[in-house]
Order: C-alpha cells, then sequence, then structure tokens
C-alpha cells in the first residue's frame, strides 16, 4: 500500500510540473506571437502652429490696438507602435523654429577708418517640441482606422539677443511649456507597409515655466531676472499629416 501511495504522488508531481511547463510554454509563445503582431513605424509629419492675439490700450480721445496672427509650418518625426488590440503609442520631436539673424548698422569715421556700430542686435532663436500620446481604437472602416488619444507636448524655447548699441542692453529667455490635448486620429493603410496619418490634437490645458533676464545696468540685481509660472484654460487646434513606413 505504502509503494502505491508513493508511486501515485510521484506521478502526481510529475504530471503537475508537465503540466506547469506546458502552460509556460504556452504563454511564453502568445507572448512571442503578440510582440510579433505589434506594428513598428517610423513616420513624418507636416505640423502647423497658428496662434492669434489682440490687445488694446485706452488713452483720453483715443485707443491703441495690436493684433498678431502667425501660422507655423514645420516638419516632425515620430515613431509609432500599433497593438494587435487596439493600442497606439506614439513620440514625436521637431525642429520647430531656428533662427541666427545679425543685424547690425554702423557709422564710419573716416578720421580712425573704422566702422564703428551704432544700431542693431545679435540674435538667436530656438524652438524645440515634442508629443507623447497613447490612443485607443474606436471604429475601423475597411483598411481605414479611427483612434481617440490624449497627449502632452513638452516645448522648450530659447531666445538670446545680445545689442551692439551701448545704449541697449542684452537680454534672454527660456520657456518651458506643457499641454494637455485630446487627440482624433484616421490612419489609412495603404498596404502592409506604408500607411498615411492625419490627425488634429486639440490641446485645452497648458502650463508654463519661463526665466527672462534683462541686463540693464539701471535695475539692481535681483530685479533683471523674472521668473515666472501659469496654467491656461485655452482651445488650441494643430493639424498633423504624416506618412508612415513599417519597420
Amino acid at each position: 500500500m505504502k509503494k502505491l501511495f508513493n508511486k501515485t504522488l510521484f506521478c502526481l508531481i510529475i504530471g503537475f510540473l508537465s503540466f506547469k511547463t506546458t502552460m509556460i510554454n504556452a504563454q511564453n509563445e502568445q507572448i512571442k506571437k503578440d510582440k510579433k503582431a505589434v506594428e513598428k513605424y517610423l513616420k513624418v509629419f507636416l505640423e502647423t502652429n497658428y496662434d492669434a492675439s489682440k490687445s488694446t490700450i485706452s488713452a483720453p480721445f483715443v485707443t491703441y490696438s495690436n493684433q498678431s496672427k502667425s501660422l507655423k509650418i514645420f516638419p516632425s518625426f515620430a515613431f509609432t507602435k500599433i497593438h494587435p488590440k487596439g493600442r497606439l503609442f506614439e513620440l514625436s520631436f521637431a525642429l520647430q523654429d531656428l533662427e541666427m539673424k545679425d543685424d547690425k548698422s554702423t557709422i564710419q569715421n573716416d578720421t580712425l577708418n573704422t566702422n564703428i556700430p551704432w544700431r542693431g542686435t545679435k540674435t538667436f532663436l530656438l524652438a524645440i517640441g515634442s508629443r507623447i500620446e497613447s490612443a485607443w481604437q474606436i471604429n475601423q472602416l475597411g483598411n481605414s482606422l479611427i483612434y481617440l488619444g490624449i497627449s502632452t507636448n513638452p516645448t522648450f524655447f530659447y531666445n538670446n539677443n545680445l545689442p551692439y548699441s551701448t545704449a541697449a542692453f542684452p537680454s534672454h529667455h527660456y520657456v518651458l511649456t506643457a499641454g494637455l490635448s485630446v487627440v482624433p486620429r484616421w490612419i489609412l493603410n495603404l498596404n502592409d507597409r506604408f500607411l498615411i496619418d492625419i490627425n488634429m490634437p486639440l490641446t485645452f490645458l497648458q502650463g508654463e515655466l519661463s526665466t527672462s533676464y534683462y541686463g540693464n545696468p539701471v535695475l539692481p540685481t535681483y530685479a533683471r531676472t523674472i521668473n515666472e509660472a501659469k496654467i491656461d484654460f485655452l482651445f488650441k487646434p494643430q493639424f498633423k499629416v504624416g506618412f508612415g513606413v513599417k519597420i
């Protein structure tokens, strides 16, 4: 009886270990299949940024107004992962602005045979943007996929101004912004390798940290630097159209 019990226990242990091994192998195979099913794309987008502002100053008998509008078009590059269960993850980067400008006016001194700068500024401007998005598939029409996502877009801006005239003073500005956006997206699969991606991030909340320095010698040292932080509720649409290649 004891030998029969030992044999039975041994068989149960071997059977359990075999079952466990089979389950682990099946899970590993499923993980491998899921990894193979994940589609990865490199995309190139054309993005648009539109800004508009208006301000007025009232004075006796007259009102001064200023209206500003700007439209920027720039390329961006993105890496996208599309999961078989309808999830999408995207990371993109864009060089939104890069400007180096040297504007100088001089006066020629014939006696000393030299040119003396009296007006103008040397300017450097840099703006780098990024976007991190997670989206869910909400519909499919043939080769067309409709997604709805949420994203954040950290953006860094730097501007440095160095005047040639001693009557003016240097200044530089650092600005870091990040917003929250709802992103409707339409993807058209051209074939197994190429796709077209059109999406419109709608920013509704944006935070901003900024530091500005003004090298005005009249001001005390502590007053030459201004630090600001703010959060705004807004409605700022952006339009992106891109072409993707499967990797």
